[in-house]
């Protein structure tokens, strides 16, 4: 009779392990459920077993596309039911589009004259085109901007040739748009002494005293370079009249900025280039879901656009501006019903 009672209680005990061990089956990658929304260290989020894990790839923490994102997916995990999103740490506009090329998530935050070449197998991604990238909203926009020590007197970018210049992290827009700007006014790599830095690390080599200056295509202010314009003075410039006006010609998703004077501290007004950074995600994103992550997005675009100083330039009128791809299902019908598309 022993024997029977402890082998029943071994059974049960099998039972009860293979219970505990399964998982939520919800069509996507599933991260862990400390890691959803941004990096708060907030552990107490656990989601349903039958929730929808999506994962959002991203910039660097601390830059726009990171807390833009982080502040989107924040909002999700709190007010959609049965969805959570991820904020997955990226390396760039390039990068994230080959990371969401690859299914290794499932939204990115893209430029749009990145998702415009993924989607058509063009410049980086001539031997990896991406036709399913789909767009959910146009955001922030980015704009290319020379970060310089004030003391250095540089202005222009002619002031760049036989200086040694950050041109941004390879895999990265900045990159991609360096090369373009550096092309229109006809410098090579060599001409400026390019080194190919993170975003960090360029901010922090302009303070060191390590680099002249560093080239970005961000939101602007970008949070590294406010960082370190506190304890060394800065100059920002964009670019001249001529050569916007070349680039526009040449690169159809191009708009003209503005910055004023104290975009950073210390630092004069400028024109220059921009992109939209989009939301994009992929036609293997069900309808229902994108859906309910817009409908999200749009009925919070204020906290949304707060949660980062490059925000102002976000708001519910320009959320269709210099879309690249097609619109997802999911987002179009949103987008319909409350008029933004007729």
């Amino acid at each position: 009779m022993r024997k029977a009672l402890v082998y029943l209680l071994v059974i049960l005990a099998v039972f009860s392990f293979a219970g505990c061990s399964k998982t939520a089956d919800n069509g996507s990658a599933t991260a862990p459920a400390n890691s959803t929304g941004t990096a708060t260290g907030d552990t107490t989020t656990t989601p349903a077993a039958s929730s929808k894990n999506f994962s959002v790839v991203t910039g660097p923490v601390g830059g726009s596309m990171y807390v833009i994102s982080g502040s989107w997916a924040d909002i999700a995990n709190k007010k959609v039911p049965g969805i959570q999103v991820t904020n997955q740490v990226g390396g760039g506009s390039v990068l994230c589009a080959r990371v969401l090329g690859k299914g290794e998530a499932d939204f990115g935050m893209v430029g749009n004259d990145i998702a415009y070449y993924a989607s058509r197998g063009e410049e980086d991604f001539k031997d990896n085109a991406m036709p399913q990238i789909r767009a959910v909203a146009a955001l922030y926009a980015e704009g290319f901007h020379v970060i310089v020590p004030k003391k250095s007197g540089m202005a222009k970018m002619e002031d760049l040739t036989n200086k040694v210049t950050s041109i941004g992290p390879a895999g990265s827009g900045t990159l991609l748009n360096s090369e373009r700007v550096l092309a229109a006014y006809g410098f090579s790599d060599k001409d400026v002494g390019a080194k190919q830095l993170g975003f960090d690390e360029s901010a922090q080599a302009i303070s060191d005293g390590h680099v002249d200056a560093a080239c970005y295509m961000t939101g602007i202010p970008y949070g590294p370079v406010m960082n370190i314009a506190v304890t060394t003075p800065i100059n920002a410039f964009g670019l001249s009249d001529t050569a916007i006006d070349n680039l526009m010609k040449k690169y159809p998703f191009f708009v003209k900025m503005h910055y004023p004077a104290d975009t950073y501290k210390g630092a004069g007004a400028f024109d220059t280039i921009a992109v939209r950074m989009l939301l994009v995600t992929t036609d293997k994103v069900d309808e229902e879901s994108v859906y309910q992550l817009t409908k999200l997005l749009v009925e919070n675009i204020d906290q949304i656009a707060a949660s980062n100083a490059c925000g102002s330039t976000i708001s519910k009128e320009t959320l269709l501006d210099g879309l690249s791809v097609p619109l997802h299902p999911g987002a179009e019908r949103y987008y319909k019903e409350i008029g933004l598309i007729k």
